[in-house]
């Protein structure tokens, strides 16, 4: 698929089940598919090619010597071999992509969780709880004198 075949997905809600990780086994590198514990809802923010094949590492001089450039150095690369194209999910509009393989994720619907964020302050009545909480407790901090708040004891 194109690219130009990619863009009605994109900032469309999924749910997604499945995503991918890097494995490197000596100088292999590639992208292997893990199920994810519980499905979870995102927006799609891109497309990606990644790539798999083996890693040359930097061989050679250091790059540079006192009489000038060292021909000798070769930086390191990675020979592709195959690629492994996905979508690009974000779970919160705050959080880094997750690469998700074309068969891992389905369109969201009303029956489906919304999206939401790893952690914070959460919603509702907890939220209103820890609000309360936070200004009941600014209440007993210590002040001096002119009603300011002072480091206490």
């Amino acid at each position: 698929m194109r690219k130009a075949d990619y863009l009605p997905l994109m900032a469309t809600q999924v749910v997604v089940t499945r995503t991918l990780y890097r494995v490197r086994e000596g100088n292999e590198r590639s992208w292997h598919t893990m199920a994810m514990l519980e499905p979870r809802t995102g927006w799609v923010v891109g497309v990606r090619s990644l790539q798999n094949g083996t890693y040359h590492p930097p061989s050679g001089g250091t790059g540079f010597t006192f009489d000038g450039p060292d021909d000798s150095y070769e930086p390191g690369c990675l020979a592709c071999k195959t690629r492994t194209p996905c979508i690009m999910v974000v779970f919160w509009p705050t959080e880094r992509p997750v690469p998700v393989p074309l068969n891992g994720f389905r369109p969201a619907t009303d029956a489906d969780p919304k999206p939401y964020p790893a952690a914070g302050f959460g919603t509702g009545r907890d939220r209103e709880v820890m609000i309360q909480s936070m200004k009941d407790d600014s209440k007993t901090w210590p002040r001096d004198r002119h009603g300011r708040f002072s480091k206490g004891v």
